[in-house]
């Protein structure tokens, strides 16, 4: 007889074995570690992959996403278009790009000591500035809804500042919507609701221009099913404007550009589209009504208007023959109509339709049916009045529920049925290519996606579904807030760069990108020049160095440069920083080890961090003409800024030290004073003054030592000068 639990025990162990052995399978060595192979074209790279010892990659190499690990081996430089697409890269040598490659998208890098060498004739990172990297986006907050009632439906308003959230309700009492406040960084916090008749909400929609937001419900026998209400910006207080009974179940609704009509759609039997005019004081106008029977319109988000209000979208639920998909012309003049230009049969329901918000030749849809394909971009030409499929968007394997482009037209979100192992996806879409590309996914567990939607400015993305919770993510390079660069999430909005040295060979532009400098790291200007745009950003990790030598930084201002806290280092060897603005140092320290020159003409470098930074033995900092240097920690510490030893030098080459009342404290080494340079202190008693020496011992005596020709002024405040 056999064992019955054996044999299962075995076979499990059989198929684990087998899964084991596949997924290792799915590894591979690009090129060998005994022979030499030329790659002439660019390498796609899986997750797992290894480029091997003699693998000569002269067409370049791309990471498949921003979830493949892959492992870079090869003893030879590499040539083409590199493509991290946020994913990570091991270094087990040095990668050294040769004259000819372009740095596309950018990923994390883990150097494990060796080198990153960057072309001759490259002069940006990335390469080429790719919308592609703006799509991928973190988690910045979460909050479960009153009462954890599913969602429905969401939009933002005109400021970006609340969200409006739809969900369901059970008994009619509590509220079917929602209003939110975003703080732009990490907190939403719950401002207020109301529940207009007891129906669950199929869309809710601010205007694009007003605090009005309309809420559009499920059949209500007895009253209406669109509303709008002012919403007070301040008390979050309700205030009904306007109502109308569009004579059956609310499916969707979107407000005209303009803002002067609002079209909503229905399951009513006779009048499934309506286009309301609505007044300056927001009451609904009679509807001109479109019967398009049996066509049944989708539900949430199933209409929607191009960015010029000219043409309007409409999805339907599967009747076949009939399409799923039209688009009207609009015109109000003389008088308002909605005339059929192009449609479209998908042999499937489209449930979603979201038009790009910076053209109106694309549009996106979501499928709902069992297809191959549960979500495309449509071409859509306003001459020759058609709709072609343009682009796919794979990989969903399950019904697509709602789509929403971003303000910048490049990332398309979608929304999927559970269970799948990514409910909630952001594709890249190249409008010059026409090419589509996953660059963000997230699994929400056994949770259906119903709504997805960016918000207007501030490249934030609001999602919601069937576990009762409003999530909100932010992009990892738009995200970024010059006021709170270090806060929640700051990891996530960086690359990461890990025990690596960066190599320049040419001037370089860092192109709208947060580099985080992990372990013992550096960067080697050779002499060379980093440019940072203004919302790019470097960043030294906690526990971790950054080595600065031979290299002059360009673009510095807003706390540009800065430490995720105390424990971060900047080493400063034979640097430059040119301030465009000024410059606030919040956390870490630096350790000047020889020439660090700050120049910025009319700018103030603050220094605000709580910890020590250290002029060290023979090491320079040189502050430039119309500089000023502020010294405002926030704690009560004098002696934050140390010269170490004799040969330390703090020079004003025509520029200002200023102190605030904290006081500060310069001990041992050299005060060099070259052209007309001041001396400023906020401190009115010598507790708080700027003070040079201790009065007790000589070995902590300030040399001062003032050029021919120059002078040294205090013009305002306490300063003391005390040698023992």
């Amino acid at each position: 007889m056999i064992d019955n639990k054996r044999s299962k025990t075995l076979l499990g162990a059989f198929f684990l074995l087998l899964i084991i052995s596949c997924s290792i399978s799915l590894s591979v060595d690009i090129g060998s570690d005994t022979a030499v192979t030329r790659f002439n074209t660019q390498q796609t790279v899986n997750n797992g992959d290894r480029i091997a010892g003699f693998a000569w990659l002269t067409g370049g190499f791309a990471l498949a996403d921003v979830n493949t690990q892959a492992t870079f081996d090869s003893v030879f430089a590499v040539s083409g278009d590199v493509q991290l697409n946020g994913g990570e890269l091991i270094l087990n040598q040095d990668l050294i790009f040769h004259n000819n490659l372009n740095f596309n998208t950018m990923g994390d890098i883990d150097a494990q000591g060796h080198m990153l060498e960057l072309s001759c004739s490259g002069t940006e990172l990335p390469g080429v500035e790719s919308d592609e990297a703006g799509c991928i986006v973190f988690l910045a907050t979460s909050e479960t809804t009153q009462g954890s009632r599913d969602i429905y439906t969401l939009d933002w308003s005109v400021s970006d500042t609340f969200l409006a959230v739809g969900v369901s309700v059970i008994g009619g009492t509590t509220f079917s919507v929602e209003v939110w406040e975003w703080n732009g960084v990490s907190t939403l916090t719950f401002k207020s609701g109301v529940n207009p008749n007891g129906k669950n909400v199929a869309s809710v929609r601010w205007h694009p221009r007003k605090n009005w937001l309309a809420i559009l419900t499920g059949n209500d026998p007895s009253g209406a099913e669109i509303y709008i209400y002012e919403v007070d910006w301040t008390t979050g207080a309700f205030t009904l404007l306007g109502s109308s009974d569009i004579g059956g179940i609310g499916r969707s609704a979107s407000w005209h550009p303009s803002g002067n009509y609002l079209a909503v759609t229905g399951s009513t039997g006779t009048q499934e589209i309506q286009l309301f005019p609505v007044s300056t004081v927001g009451v609904l106008g009679t509807p001109l009504i479109l019967d398009v029977s049996p066509l049944n319109p989708a539900v949430n988000d199933g209409c929607d208007w191009d960015f010029t209000g000219s043409y309007l979208a409409v999805s339907f639920e599967q009747s076949v023959p009939l399409p799923e998909l039209i688009v009207y012309e609009f015109n109000d003049q003389p008088s308002i109509s909605l005339t059929e230009k192009a449609n479209i049969n998908i042999s499937d329901s489209v449930r979603a339709v979201d038009w790009n918000q910076t053209t109106t030749k694309y549009l996106a849809i979501g499928i709902e049916g069992n297809v191959s394909v549960t979500a495309q971009v449509f071409e859509f030409d306003t001459v020759a009045g058609s709709l072609t499929a343009v682009a796919d968007l794979t990989d969903i394997n399950k019904p697509t529920q709602t789509v929403d482009w971003s303000p910048t037209g490049s990332c398309i979100a979608i929304g999927t049925n559970t269970p799948n192992d990514n409910e909630f996806r952001v594709y890249f879409f190249d409008q010059e290519t026409e090419e589509v590309a996953v660059v963000s996914e997230f699994d929400r567990g056994s949770s259906t996606v119903r709504a997805v939607r960016w918000s207007r400015t501030t490249d934030s993305l609001a999602v919601g579904g069937d576990d009762n919770i409003i999530y909100v993510y932010r992009s990892v390079f738009t995200g970024s807030d010059p006021s709170d660069p270090d806060g929640p999430g700051a990891v996530d909005r960086c690359f990461v760069w890990t025990d690596i040295c960066v190599v320049l060979n040419n001037n370089i532009t860092l192109n709208g990108r947060c580099i985080l400098f992990s372990g013992s790291s550096s960067i080697d200007g050779r002499g060379h020049c980093l440019t940072l745009t203004s919302d790019s950003r470097i960043f030294v990790d906690n526990d971790s160095t950054l080595l600065m030598e031979n290299l002059t930084i360009k673009g510095v201002n807003n706390r540009i440069i800065g430490s995720f806290d105390n424990s971060s280092t900047y080493s400063l060897k034979d640097v430059e920083w040119y301030l465009d603005g000024n410059y606030t140092f919040t956390k870490g320290h630096f350790d000047v080890i020889s020439d660090f020159h700050v120049i910025g003409n009319g700018q103030t470098f603050a220094y605000q961090s709580e910890v020590a930074s250290k002029i060290e033995e023979c090491g320079r900092m040189i502050l430039g003409e119309g500089l000023t240097f502020s010294y405002d920690p926030v704690t009560a510490s004098r002696d934050l800024l140390q010269l170490t030893a004799d040969t330390s030098e703090l020079i004003l080459h025509g520029a200002t030290l200023h102190s605030t009342s904290t006081g500060l404290q310069l001990f041992k080494g050299k005060l060099i004073v070259d052209r007309q340079s001041f001396i400023s202190s906020e401190g009115t008693v010598e507790s708080e003054a700027i003070t040079f020496g201790d009065g007790i011992n000589s070995s902590n005596d300030l040399c001062i030592e003032i050029f021919p020709g120059a002078t040294l002024d205090v013009i305002d405040g306490c300063v003391v000068y005390n040698d023992a």
